[in-house]
């Protein structure tokens, strides 16, 4: 192991390697091939395990294979250089806005144009001798940064074709780019989540494809623009709020999803929406008592079908409640299937003169959540649970107990403003765990979780 010192004195290296290299030999080797001339050199066969902070006008040469673990980036507003002829990436490289990261040799994450493994972040410029058609790594472009191909000095990304299932790919701080058409199994990002204004501009000249992966937009402002060509979703999940222009199609196991981490959110679509299949889901909620529920506002025709998904994430509105969820210059088709996730109780007219609203229905109660069991004698136990959060909109009407292991038990049925019950006539020496629902007019909601276990005494 070594400590090396770069020669700015702005950061400390934790350097593992084999052998010796000459500093001289270095930068007489790379004078001879055109290169700039190394003003640090690593043994070779090295690895970086720390914070590797390059100074302004740094040539950093390494023979061998060069592997960073952790993080290399470049002092503020500065400008450096990497000779590597087999450089790693498993951590970090990350070139902040102002400074300038070259890389003289392709790496070898680079393969062909794919780029694959570690993060890469360019908020300045990180410089590589090739395209990149296909993104298998972490890949950041903030602001006015980008990944540019040395080669012709245009961004590398531009020729972007593949985002793969590894491949994550983010556009934040009002980044722009422009590429052709792109097919997406990974994970995509627009915006920063919180940064309100985050106008971050995808302009794509061709089709965008989505088989499977996420597609995140974090902010109101953020876009990608496929013109009039189609932006088709067959996999994966499309998610939050922001603006899309282009002509989209759901089908498959898609989900198209006006939500953010749960809440609402606001999606425009400058274009059409068509649904074949796949699911529409949606959030509802009743904050400060008005009700609220994402939507999708599109500028030209829908026609749905597949299935809308719908469910709540706190107070629900009451029932009879009737929330549009998308619009559009004219609604055609209906959802084929209605299904409920985590939450029951909502409805949906399936007539196509209303397939956009959503019309909150009376359900079962939803189950208590954390019940507790205690022993209450030789023979019996102590079961308690708080009322569920949500009553279905209709009153609750009383509680059903069931043992695990079963038993011809008193005390397995409660009233409508039960807490607890005593449940007698357990087995002595046995272990029992209890789950508890309530019922309503509508019917009987989801068990609760089982409560802990408790074991009655054994008889003497």
């Amino acid at each position: 192991m070594m400590i090396l010192r770069l020669a700015a004195g702005v950061a400390v290296l934790a350097i593992s390697g084999m052998g010796s290299f000459s500093a001289e030999a270095a930068g007489a080797a790379a004078a001879h091939h055109g290169l700039p001339a190394c003003t640090v050199s690593l043994p070779s066969n090295s690895t970086n395990t720390a914070v590797l902070q390059l100074a302004n006008n740094e040539v950093l040469c390494a023979p061998g294979t060069f592997t960073n673990k952790k993080t290399i980036t470049v002092a503020s507003g500065g400008s450096a250089v990497i000779e590597a002829p087999n450089f790693v990436n498993d951590g970090l490289v990350n070139a902040s806005e102002g400074t300038t990261l070259q890389f003289t040799s392709l790496p070898s994450n680079l393969k062909g144009t794919t780029l694959t493994g570690g993060q890469w972040v360019a908020a300045g410029v990180i410089s590589l001798p090739a395209a990149i058609t296909t993104i298998a790594a972490n890949v950041t472009l903030s602001g006015g940064g980008e990944i540019e191909d040395s080669t012709n000095s245009a961004n590398a990304v531009d020729s972007l074709s593949t985002i793969t299932r590894t491949g994550t790919f983010t556009l934040d701080n009002s980044a722009y780019l422009g590429t052709g058409s792109v097919t997406s199994a990974g994970t995509v990002i627009l915006g920063t989540k919180g940064n309100s204004g985050d106008s971050v501009n995808w302009q794509d000249s061709g089709t965008f494809t989505m088989t499977g992966g996420s597609f995140a937009f974090l902010d109101g402002s953020a876009c990608i623009n496929v013109g009039s060509n189609a932006f088709t979703i067959t996999g994966g999940t499309m998610s939050g709020f922001g603006m899309l222009t282009g002509t989209v199609t759901v089908s498959g196991s898609a989900i198209f999803a006006p939500t953010l981490d749960g809440a609402q959110a606001a999606f425009a679509l400058n274009g059409s929406y068509t649904q074949t299949g796949g699911t529409f889901q949606d959030t509802v909620n009743n904050p400060a008592g008005t009700p609220g529920v994402g939507a999708l506002s599109v500028s030209g025709a829908v026609n749905l079908g597949g299935t809308l998904d719908v469910f709540s994430t706190g107070m629900r509105p009451a029932t009879g409640t009737a929330l549009q969820i998308l619009n559009g210059s004219s609604v055609s088709g209906h959802f084929k299937a209605v299904q409920n996730a985590g939450v029951a109780g909502f409805s949906a007219s399936t007539d196509s003169g209303s397939a956009s609203i959503v019309t909150m229905a009376s359900a079962p109660p939803l189950a208590p959540r954390s019940p507790h069991a205690a022993n209450k004698g030789a023979h019996a136990a102590k079961v308690t649970w708080p009322q569920p959060t949500s009553n279905g909109g209709q009153p609750i009407k009383g509680y059903i107990i069931t043992a695990s292991p079963a038993c011809a038990c008193k005390g397995l049925k409660a009233g409508a403003t039960a807490k607890s019950t005593i449940v007698s006539g357990l087995r002595a020496g046995t272990r029992y765990t209890f789950v508890i629902a309530a019922w309503n007019s509508v019917g009987t909601g989801l068990a609760s979780v089982a409560t802990n276990s408790v074991t009655t005494p054994k008889q003497r």
